[in-house]
């Protein structure tokens, strides 16, 4: 089985990669209700509590090409991804009562109801100095306010992982868990166990041996650090192998479910973001990002769900209904933004005609959405948002109190911040939110806030310098307008970057010596006041 995390690099450097997980890549987690639908696209093998799932391609002994198989663990109501390991096949899979094994080369991977193994036996082709070996990235939104306690010759050290940081960790209610989890040899005995949010703790150990004497980061096989701003992993390199020498490498992984911290997670105190613009798309782990919401006072409007790849075009929008389906889980974190088609023949790999009816807007108001977004694209000149046709859907939700957010583009197209700025002063009853800003387009964005009291920009792109050389951001802020910019963060599949950007934001803003009750505003007052001015629905007055 061949891993393929950072080969390119390493081909490029001409060393060779011995050990590489991604922990997640395209997994996500999902209800048990939902897995007769997954299973139409992929294959599980179970051996429970454990799972893998893969492409069913990985069953065709003919198959070339590469695979994702990712590691799950299923708990009572969800099979909640843990890695994903990146894979060429053809793959020999072999299966008994007790175990499932996926073996190519010297590489195997063994799943069973202990946990999951892998080994793997390579030989040194180059000479290597400072070459990355092993690197296991773990889930980066599962990992965001963990507990890491490692034991190494007799000592255990605990840290706090948090965004960019591993911090010591004095936490004497962990401990005793922790040392029982380390006491328990006749499975193995880790050198790291992780307690994640979800309340899970994960289990790992390591070993390596060599042949000859290349010298290794850590002599025991992997060392816990931080490897970006959002992600912790397992590390190790090979300082002065020579070629020819032999490096063998195992390691062994386990969760052990910790009944003392259960789910749900204790929501925050009190709100901290709310983030205007969320894209969630078929690879979103939506329980991780749920969790991670309420821990940290999060909301979200999704603004739109589920992108298909259909090239040439990219990412497509292809309908509401997953959008329904994560405001029924998680009411609480997900505001709908029903998508509004005003594309005559729809788009490229999604024919569905437009435009859509006031009636449209009714139902989806019904149905939950507090707010509609519109993606006028491919049409630079089919559509103009101004246009009086499109008037009924801007009086409907006007009517209805209900925020739009405008995929905006440049100023020559049909959806510019111009045209949206006239719709928005036509209709003053609903607030229109620009979602992008295009390079030189300040001085018009300037220009139409300043006139249209119900217009808003989202702040993705206000790092952008306008002509005097100041970013968007400090021009907006020097004309009092502040109080019109809402975060909206453009994230799709990965909504984890959503701590590290709102510390960034808070820091920029600070910068600019805005005041705190301003930077309230625009990390979630005015977004929430804008939401409290929808008219509710019946059943929810």
């Amino acid at each position: 089985m061949f891993f393929s995390l950072c080969m390119r690099t390493a081909r490029r450097l001409g060393v060779a990669v011995l050990f590489s997980l991604s922990l997640i890549g395209d997994g996500s987690a999902f209800e048990r209700s939902d897995l007769a639908t997954i299973t139409n696209r992929l294959i599980f093998f179970e051996r429970p509590p454990y799972a893998v799932g893969a492409s069913r391609a990985v069953a065709d002994r003919e198959a070339k090409g590469k695979t994702d198989l990712t590691v799950y663990y299923i708990s009572t109501n969800w099979y909640d991804p843990l890695f994903t390991v990146s894979a060429v096949m053809p793959i020999d899979i072999r299966q008994t009562p007790e175990a499932v094994t996926f073996r190519q080369d010297t590489t195997c991977l063994t799943l069973d109801s202990e946990g999951i193994g892998y080994t793997l036996d390579r030989a040194f082709t180059n000479d290597i100095s400072g070459a990355p070996l092993m690197r296991i990235v773990l889930d980066s939104i599962r990992f965001d306010e963990a507990a890491a306690i490692s034991k190494r010759d007799g000592k255990i050290i605990a840290q706090r992982v948090q965004p960019y940081a591993l911090s010591s960790l004095v936490a004497p209610p962990l401990l005793p868990q922790a040392e029982r989890l380390f006491a328990e040899t006749n499975r193995f005995e880790p050198e790291t166990v992780i307690r994640t949010a979800e309340g899970l703790w994960t289990c790992w150990r390591f070993d390596l041996k060599s042949e000859g004497s290349p010298t290794f980061l850590d002599s025991r096989g992997a060392k816990l650090m931080i490897g970006s701003g959002k992600t912790i992993m397992f590390y190790n390199a090979a300082t002065k192998a020579k070629a020819g020498e032999q490096a063998r490498m195992a390691m062994r992984f386990r969760v052990q479910p910790d009944e003392s911290f259960p789910l749900p997670a204790p929501p925050a105190v009190r709100p901290t973001l709310v983030d205007t613009h969320v894209h969630m798309t078929t690879t979103t782990d939506l329980r991780d990002s749920i969790l991670m919401a309420r821990r940290q006072g999060y909301q979200y409007w999704a603004v739109s769900i589920l992108y298909n790849e259909h090239p040439p075009y990219g990412r497509l929008f292809t309908g509401n209904d997953q959008l329904f389906e994560a405001m029924r889980r998680a009411p609480d974190v997900f505001l709908g933004f029903g998508h509004l088609q005003l594309n005559k023949n729809g788009f490229p790999g999604f024919p569905q005609p437009g435009p859509d009816t006031p009636a449209h807007i009714q139902r989806m108001w019904e149905q939950g959405c507090v707010g509609l977004k519109t993606l006028v694209k491919f049409s630079k000149y089919d559509v103009q948002v101004d246009d009086p046709q499109y008037d009924p859907l801007w009086a409907k939700a006007a009517d209805l109190h209900m925020p739009i957010v405008f995929h905006t583009e440049a100023e020559d197209t049909g959806s510019s911040h111009v045209r949206v700025a006239a719709v928005a002063r036509r209709f003053p009853g609903s607030p229109m939110i620009l979602a992008h800003l295009g390079s030189g387009q300040i001085e018009v964005t300037v220009r139409e806030l300043k006139a249209t009291p119900n217009l808003y920009i989202q702040h993705m792109h206000l790092g952008l310098k306008a002509a005097d050389g100041r970013t968007a951001l400090e021009r907006l802020v020097a004309e009092g307008l502040t109080n019109r910019i809402l975060f909206g963060s453009d994230v799709t599949s990965d909504h984890t970057p959503l701590i590290a950007e709102r510390n960034d934001l808070v820091l920029r803003l600070r910068a600019l010596h805005v005041p705190e009750g301003a930077i309230e505003g625009i990390l979630f007052a005015t977004a929430k006041g804008i939401i409290e001015r929808v008219t509710p629905r019946p059943e929810a007055r």
